[in-house]
This record gives structure tokens, C-alpha cells and sequence, in this order.
């Protein structure tokens, strides 16, 4: 029998905190809560998709969008403040360090004052997960994530099926869905990122709820990947259920490690057919063997990495110079590229050496979590954090997330990275 190791969990800053007015009582902590909410409704792309309804493109919607971020930003420190910080552990260290180099590396940008508030929106972002973690705890905050989530995957089919042009995905080259529909993207702003971050609500509620609530809810998750026709959404939503059905059985004991040894050679089996047809595979899913152009956008970055290997190019350094870049990459063939689809590579490119060893160091504190996890906190909840690093890591091979300011999956990556035990635990 698993015996959980809970350390004694402190009292919730956010708990029974009234604020006496004269219209009333205010309560405090669900204010909180309803501000983290928002926040994460924003940073999944619904306040770009809302506001890019009344421009060209958004264009003209630019402005506000800063100012509405400029708004979310100072709202967050009394957040930050309410985390009582008497101490930064060294998890918060690493990650603030890591902020801290991105903004720096603006200033070896050409457009370093740009470039310099998108690095300050990341290192706000950074401060909102170590305030999420400190003053709310894990539990709380996946549960007003899911409950977000849920949300706007809801309304995204809805307004799909209602025929909102801003829920329909344009696709450059005229690909459909793998269901043969018009690709979604809903109220995010992409997607690629409606399938991403359908398939994280897939792992909240598989996780969170009881099994009266959990179907439908599921169902709701993976239709919306299905709508979206993003491949990746598809794989990170297969993966999350194989996690669901895997891992349960992984830490039973007496069966664990047959199951994890069948289950790795199916894994392998499996993996090579795909690999001798990978043509097929490719088609079914929409894709050729350049993976929409994304190989070539790797290449490119590789070139990018060998020219400043140390330091690199500084945040947004490459990209901010479109001319320069299109002339580096004249051959590009299907759209603008505004990153190289790879997050590990814009890290590289952008941050050099330095700034990968300090993202790499987040991610062993993110994976001691998820060990963590697995034995100060009771099943099925303990698989989350695991969840979601498959999800992140899946989104992180093909997207521009990881060092991406105002964008959900990382804030969610470094929430879980930089919690403590009693966060962990609570």
C-alpha cells in the first residue's frame, strides 16, 4: 500500500480575508481567483481573438491590447505582494534569473526598446507563477485553470458552429481537419494552440473531477482538437490519455513493471511501422515530410545557433528584422515566419548557451516537482504535473513556447517548476 508523505500544509493567505467597504464586504480571495482567471483566459489568446474581431488583423486593436495587458500586469503585484516573500527559494532564483538574461539580451537587439517590454511582459509573467504557486497552491490553481479552460473550450465550439468568423481557422494552403471539417481555432488565437491547450484540459479534467462530471467534460476537450485539425493537439490529447491509462498501473506494485515493459514495446513496435510508412502517416494527418515548412525553419535556426553559440541574438533579436531574416531564408514557401516553431531552437537562437543551461536547470526543478507530486499528493491528481509536461513538451517542439511572454503553457510550466512542497502539497 502507498503511504503519502503530506507535509503539514500552512494557512491560505487567501482564505477569510474580507475587505470592509461602504458598499459592502469584499471578498478578497475570490477576487484572486477570479483575477488568475482572467489572466489565463488572456494568455490563452482569447483577448487577441476578441479584439482582433474589431481591426484588420488585429492591426488596429494593437494598443488596446497592450494597455489591457499594461492593466493585467499592475493588477498582479498585489498578487506578487500577498506572497509574503521573506525568502526566494532556489527554484523562484533560476527562474527570475532566467528572466532577468532575457530582458538584459534586448539591449543586443536593433529594436531593444520593443523588444525590452516584451522581455518585462515575461519577466511579469514569471512573478504572476511564482505568486500562483506561493498564494494558491497547485490544487487551487489547476482547478481555476480547468475551470478557465473549460470555459473557452465551450464557448469555442459554439462559436464554431455558430459560424464566427473569428472561431474558423484560415489555412494558407486549404488543409481541412482530420475529420474533414474547416479547421477551428475558436476563441484562441491560433489552432495549433486550441488543440494545445484542449488536450491541457483534457489532463485537468481527467485529473480533477469525479467520473459523473469527468465524460462529458473529456469529450468536450477532444472535440475541440478534433475541430481544430491541429496534429500536434491530436498527439499531446493521445498522450495525456495514454498517461491516464499508463500510469495508474505503473506504480501498482505487482504489475507495474510488466505493464510499463509491454506498453514500451508496443511503444517501439508501433513507432517503426509509423516510421517505414511515415509518408502515409504524414498525409493522413495534412502534413509533408517538412512538416509545413518547420524543417526548413530549424535549419535555418541551427545557422543562427552557430553564428552566436555563447550569448545569441538577444530576446526577439532575430525576428525583429523581418527584412533581414526573409533575406536569410528567401526560400520560405508557405507564410511569414514569426518565430522558428521550436522552442528549444528560439532559446538557443535568441539566449545562446547561457540562457539554454538556465532553462534546462528550470526543467530538472520541473521534473523533481512531478516526482514530488507522485508521493505527497493522493491519485489521481499526482499524474497532473506529468501531464502536463508531456503537453508542454510536445507544444515545445513545434511552437514558440518556453520563453514566450504572455502565453499560457509556459506560465503553467514554470507555476508547476517553481513550487515548493507545502505548494505541492496544497
Amino acid at each position: 500500500m502507498t503511504t503519502y508523505k503530506t507535509p503539514p500544509v500552512p494557512h491560505d493567505p487567501t482564505t477569510k480575508i474580507v475587505l470592509q467597504t461602504s458598499a459592502g464586504k469584499i471578498d478578497i480571495a475570490r477576487f484572486q481567483k477570479l483575477f488568475v482567471s482572467v489572466y489565463f483566459a488572456c494568455a490563452a489568446g482569447a483577448l487577441a481573438n476578441i479584439l482582433s474581431a474589431f481591426g484588420n488583423d488585429g492591426e488596429s486593436a494593437g494598443p488596446l491590447y497592450q494597455l489591457i495587458w499594461g492593466f493585467l500586469f499592475v493588477l498582479s503585484i498585489p498578487l506578487i505582494i500577498s506572497a509574503n516573500v521573506k525568502f526566494v527559494s532556489r527554484r523562484e532564483l533560476i527562474a527570475l534569473s532566467f528572466g532577468l538574461y532575457v530582458l538584459l539580451s534586448t539591449f543586443m537587439t536593433s529594436n531593444p526598446a520593443s523588444n525590452f517590454a516584451y522581455a518585462s511582459s515575461f519577466l511579469f509573467n514569471l512573478g504572476f507563477a511564482i505568486a500562483c504557486a506561493r498564494v494558491l497552491g497547485l490544487r487551487t490553481t489547476f482547478k481555476i485553470l480547468c475551470k478557465t479552460l473549460n470555459i473557452l473550450v465551450a464557448i469555442s465550439i459554439f462559436l464554431y458552429f455558430a459560424g464566427f468568423k473569428n472561431a474558423i481557422y484560415f489555412d494558407a494552403i486549404d488543409r481541412s481537419s482530420i475529420i474533414g471539417l474547416v479547421p477551428a481555432q475558436g476563441i484562441f488565437s491560433h489552432k495549433i494552440y486550441a488543440g494545445l491547450y484542449s488536450a491541457l484540459s483534457l489532463a485537468l479534467n481527467l485529473t480533477l473531477f469525479s467520473r459523473a462530471k469527468r465524460l462529458y467534460l473529456c469529450a468536450m476537450s477532444l472535440a475541440l482538437i478534433l475541430l481544430s485539425g491541429s496534429s500536434i493537439g491530436l498527439l499531446a490529447g493521445l498522450s495525456v490519455l495514454f498517461c491516464a491509462i499508463l500510469l495508474p498501473q505503473v506504480f501498482k506494485k505487482t504489475y507495474g513493471a510488466i505493464i510499463a515493459t509491454v506498453v514500451t514495446l508496443l511503444i517501439v513496435i508501433s513507432g517503426t511501422i509509423a516510421f517505414m510508412h511515415i509518408d502515409v502517416v504524414f498525409s493522413v494527418l495534412g502534413r509533408d515530410l517538412s512538416l509545413t515548412g518547420r524543417t526548413k525553419l530549424w535549419e535555418i535556426g541551427a545557422s543562427y545557433i552557430g553564428e552566436r553559440p555563447i550569448f545569441g541574438w538577444g530576446y526577439g533579436g532575430i525576428f525583429d528584422d523581418s527584412a533581414f531574416f526573409l533575406r536569410r531564408f528567401s526560400a520560405f514557401e508557405y507564410y511569414r515566419a514569426p518565430h522558428f516553431h521550436n522552442g528549444l531552437i528560439q532559446i538557443c537562437a535568441e539566449n545562446g548557451a547561457l540562457g539554454l543551461l538556465l532553462f534546462s536547470a528550470i526543467g530538472v526543478a520541473f521534473l523533481r516537482n512531478c516526482r514530488r507530486a507522485l508521493s505527497l499528493v493522493h491519485p489521481p491528481t499526482a499524474y497532473l504535473p506529468v501531464m502536463i509536461g508531456v503537453v508542454f513538451v510536445i507544444g515545445l517542439s513545434v511552437m514558440n513556447i518556453g520563453s514566450r511572454y504572455n502565453e499560457l503553457m509556459t506560465i503553467v510550466f514554470f507555476i508547476v517548476a517553481v513550487a515548493g512542497k507545502r505548494q505541492i502539497a496544497k
